[in-house]
């Protein structure tokens, strides 16, 4: 076992580093596990490169630490990536990187988390326990690819947006985007605008808007104004700007972008400039897929076509329930939490989940405040009750004067568990644990003069001398009385060598 925690988070996304970052801040000592071998893996190796946030930077920040001002105001994706970078070097945030966990338990003995873990580079099993577990693996933790009908006939390219970086390879090709919310309908007008054939398949209905119209609702929506009064008026605006759709294949739903957003989690299209594409006829739009026969796809329209490549913009899914055994049901089968927002981002036995709730980066920001206000409230609540007083404390220490302990078994808060199962609270821990040889550290010896302690391989008396010349003094472990033994010894063996070669090569008369 690898050692006890309060705080095991899983996952070092934006989810992971703003837990982090909140239980830094109210000094909340944590775990944090990451299968990749770096922070923000998705944003960094999953993305295309024309990305840039829809949304206003100050609706995507994480806590305690706003955005330059000399920030654009809808970041790139490299300049975000740099804020999260920064972010974590701020907070001192250093997650175990290639730590694939496989398993999480509460245990109810002694009411703590287990945590096992499979090392990523060796397969070495590692196992954790903590009082507190963070769900932080994200919403897009693993592409998600439909399945349909044929798909394994089709000779051209199958690519999920997750591996797509831009559009330059695909010039001249026809190329189906299947997907349309922002990830396709931004793809499909990068593809175009490269020189490829492009097609998108949209199936159901969409919310189209541009950044500032979703911007401007975001801070209606600050100053209290009824969501249906700003979906109305959004909604007003878009018919304005982007006309009726519907003869270009895309229907709009009747509910407005706030209100989808919030009870069923789906995103409005924030137009990049693919209507207009479409519109001139740049873009083809098509229904769902029947099936796939060959290199052609059918549709559900009748409508049969042929494809070099088909890229699917369909999502991830979380897979934080493959790893999450809990009786309690805190996630459900999509691995997203069983209870809808605002209750979704605690459970029972100490279980959290962070950036879950389809609420983008400002639903991360307000679940990490959320966990790490409740974990410190709930801290602080039982020191409260069990801290003792001062005159129980003077009073334990005049009766007991000193006591010997055994072993520690972990640290919860100031109270000390030990192996004979008593807890003890302490104001001071001091190590007198002792300290190392390093010599070994920079003595490159093929002869292992040193042990892997960095002290003499050979015992006392013969630990002084090694080949080929080297030497140790005060690494037997005897004191001062033991350095001048070692240091005469030295200086009378090298004496010795050197006056025996002198003799063997001194010229005679």
């Amino acid at each position: 076992m690898d050692g006890a925690h309060p705080v095991i988070i899983i996952g070092a996304g934006p989810a992971g580093l703003a837990t982090a970052a909140c239980l830094s801040v109210r000094s909340i000592p944590y775990l944090i596990l990451e299968r990749e071998d770096c922070i923000a893996s998705l944003w960094r190796h999953r993305t295309y490169s024309r990305l840039k946030l829809h949304l206003d930077k100050r609706f995507c920040q994480l806590p305690h630490m706003p955005h330059p001002a000399d920030s654009p105001t809808y970041m790139p994706r490299d300049r975000f990536i740099r804020y999260l970078d920064d972010y974590a070097a701020k907070f001192d945030v250093v997650p175990e990187f290639g730590s694939d966990v496989e398993s999480a338990v509460f245990r109810e003995g002694d009411g703590r988390w287990v945590v096992k873990v499979r090392r990523v580079e060796n397969g070495e099993e590692r196992e954790y326990v903590g009082r507190y577990l963070v769900a932080a693996t994200g919403e897009n933790a693993e592409p998600n690819v439909p399945k349909i009908e044929g798909i394994e006939g089709f000779s051209g390219e199958l690519i999920h947006s997750a591996d797509y970086k831009n559009g330059t390879k695909y010039k001249g090709k026809r190329v189906l985007v299947v997907g349309s919310g922002n990830s396709g309908m931004e793809i499909a007008y990068d593809l175009s605008s490269h020189g490829a054939v492009t097609s998108i398949c949209v199936r159901g209905e969409v919310q189209v808007m541009s950044k500032e119209m979703i911007n401007f609702g975001m801070h209606l929506l600050k100053y209290n104004m009824p969501l249906t009064i700003v979906d109305s008026f959004l909604i007003l605006l878009s018919n304005i700007k982007y006309g009726d759709l519907s003869k270009f294949g895309i229907k709009k739903p009747k509910d407005g972008p706030f209100f989808l957003k919030a009870t069923v989690g789906r995103s409005p299209v924030i137009d990049v400039g693919t209507i207009h594409k479409i519109k001139k006829g740049e873009i083809q739009v098509l229904p769902a897929i029947s099936f796939i026969e060959g290199d052609w796809v059918k549709f559900t329209n009748g409508e049969s076509h042929y494809f070099d490549t088909i890229l699917f913009a369909t999502g991830y899914k979380s897979l934080a329930n493959k790893w999450l055994k809990d009786e309690k049901n805190f996630l459900n089968e999509k691995g997203l939490p069983a209870r809808k927002f605002p209750d979704h981002w605690k459970g029972e036995n100490g279980i959290y989940s962070a950036g879950l709730s389809r609420r983008g980066l400002e639903g991360i920001a307000s679940d990490a405040r959320l966990i790490s206000n409740d974990i410190d409230s709930t801290l602080k609540s039982e020191r409260s009750m069990t801290k003792p007083s001062y005159e129980a404390y003077r009073e334990e220490r005049t009766i007991f004067p000193s006591k010997v302990l055994p072993a520690i078994s972990f640290i919860e808060g100031d109270w000390v568990k030990f192996t004979n199962g008593e807890s003890h609270y302490f104001d001071t821990i001091l190590f007198a644990t002792g300290y190392k040889s390093l010599a070994n550290k920079w003595l490159k010896d093929e002869k292992n003069f040193l042990n892997e302690k960095g002290l003499p391989a050979r015992k006392f008396p013969d630990h002084w001398k090694g080949e080929n010349g080297i030497y140790s003094a005060g690494l037997s472990r005897r004191g001062l009385e033991g350095i001048a033994s070692d240091a005469r010894l030295i200086s009378n063996d090298i004496d010795s060598t050197l006056k025996s070669e002198r003799s063997m090569t001194k010229p005679s008369c």
